[in-house]
């Protein structure tokens, strides 16, 4: 690559890659190394683009670091560049947090660039990976065992991260420096073979390149194939999640388990992996992935298990939840007093409840209705009779005391009781709106009426109720009895 070339191509990622234009800011990372000092000087041969910023951070683990910073300081003060720097002392962070230098030298540099592009509204970091630094952390990753998605190791473009050099090797760097003529400083740990890096930089990369000339480029095109594998499954995890009847849950998801134990296991796992990331923002180990998996699949009920740090999944009458970790608990709707005709919004739910009387023959012919449409109706329309219900109406959630009568049954039961042999999940229990008239529940929303008000032959005066949930009732369809004229 001639050196003119690198700076096309560093224009061209900063506006088609990146979609940068005029005026958005960028943050340089510029150590002081050749390579991002290439990146920082091509950066600023670009005339009508991007608004540059350089940052530099000193780790403090070789004495002579200060002088990076004043090489680093001296070049924005010659371009007319702002500059920002910061120090820290990484080793003894190692010493307190017992990560490798290498990781700890990383996660306190990327949270001062963070910083800096935060306070000066930069849209992004640009850093200095090339192919050859794609190609060592493939190998890295992969002697470390990492899956597909690690192994699609860095990317152009990843949430505020940018790498307008990955897909130049180092040689083109050094061709760029030797005309463009920057002074650089040489880190010389780079050459210690201690860290894992450095041991594949200085010892494995060289051997491969022994069998196959052109490595790199072979590695960093392999984690481009991982990367668009990894977006296919992706993909396909997100339309096997639909499958399951996905529903939002205050601030949790809960999926039907049956769709998602006839997926395949490796489509499985891609869903639970989704789950994870997009609820929690972690990237779960493999093993608490077959863990979760193992749990879900389990046909039983009851139980729960975490994944990760924060998401808890729970299991429930054939459906998965999966929760905030900690005392998640769903809150109900509070008790509101319903007028007849009338209209409420339970918006917990998402849902309206309406209720309306029907008289006279109008009334004889709902009856019949019912009683014909026997106990496949929709179980989100109930009829009961009206005069037998004494007392105010509301509509609530349930509470731990409350019992229910059935229609058709002789005795009361608590009424968790009834609604887990109805198959309805724990954490959708407290939130099933509740008809109640006076003390006694009328209606189960969704599920039954109540024996005490249900229709008989002599029923003159109707309470016709509808339940209407926004985007779908919660749960897979249930069938419920309704209101039998006959007895």
């Amino acid at each position: 690559m001639e050196p003119s070339a690198l700076v096309d191509l560093v224009v061209g990622f900063y506006r088609h890659e990146a979609g940068l234009g005029e005026g958005d800011g960028v943050v340089l990372a510029v150590s002081g190394g050749i390579d991002s000092m290439a990146l920082a000087h091509a950066s600023l041969q670009i005339v009508d683009g991007p608004r540059f910023q350089i940052a530099h951070f000193d780790h403090q683990l070789r004495p002579d670091s200060r002088a990076d910073r004043d090489l680093v300081r001296d070049f924005a003060a010659a371009a007319g560049v702002t500059f920002h720097s910061a120090a820290d002392d990484v080793a003894g962070f190692v010493r307190e947090d017992g990560r490798s230098v290498e990781e700890a030298a990383r996660l306190v540099r990327y949270r001062y660039l963070e910083a800096v592009r935060h306070e000066t509204g930069a849209r992004f970091v640009a850093v200095a990976h090339h192919r050859d630094d794609q190609a060592e952390t493939v190998l890295l990753r992969l002697v470390r065992g990492s899956g597909l998605r690690g192994l699609r190791a860095m990317r152009p473009v990843a949430e505020h991260i940018i790498r307008p050099l990955l897909t130049i090797g180092r040689e083109d760097i050094v061709r760029y420096q030797g005309a463009a003529g920057f002074e650089y400083r040489d880190d010389p740990t780079n050459a210690h073979p201690t860290a894992d890096r450095n041991r594949i930089r200085l010892g494995v990369l060289p051997a491969l390149r022994d069998i196959r000339p052109g490595v790199a480029v072979v590695l960093a095109r392999t984690a481009d194939t991982f990367d668009g594998d990894v977006e296919a499954l992706r993909w396909a995890a997100s339309e096997a999640l639909d499958r399951c009847a996905p529903r939002e849950l205050q601030g949790a998801l809960e999926i039907c388990r049956a769709p998602l134990a006839e997926l395949p296991a490796g489509v499985i796992r891609a869903v639970l992996r989704h789950i994870a990331e997009q609820r929690s923002g972690e990237f779960p180990r493999r093993s608490d992935i077959e863990a979760a998996a193992a749990f879900c699949l389990e046909t039983k009920s009851g139980g729960s298990l975490t994944l990760g740090r924060s998401l808890q999944i729970r299991r429930s009458a054939g459906r998965l939840l999966f929760a905030p970790a900690g005392d998640w608990r769903p809150a109900p709707d509070a008790e509101i007093p319903l007028e007849v005709p009338g209209r409420i919004e339970l918006p917990v739910l998402g849902a309206t409840l309406t209720a309306r009387t029907v008289n006279g023959d109008a009334a004889t012919r709902l009856a019949a209705s019912f009683n014909q449409a026997g106990r496949d109706r929709d179980p989100l329309v109930a009829a009961v009779d009206r005069d037998r219900l004494a007392g105010p109406l509301s509509v609530r959630g349930g509470l731990p005391a409350d019992v229910f009568q059935a229609f058709g049954r002789d005795e009361s039961v608590a009424l968790a009781e009834y609604l887990a042999r109805k198959r309805v999940p724990d954490w959708q229990r407290p939130l099933t709106p509740l008809l109640v008239a006076g003390t006694n529940i009328a209606w189960v929303a969704g599920v039954e009426i109540g024996e005490f008000c249900r229709l008989r032959p002599e029923s003159r005066r109707l309470l016709e109720l509808r339940l209407e949930y926004r985007g779908g009732p919660p749960g897979p369809p249930r069938t419920a009895p309704v209101a039998d004229p006959e007895g």
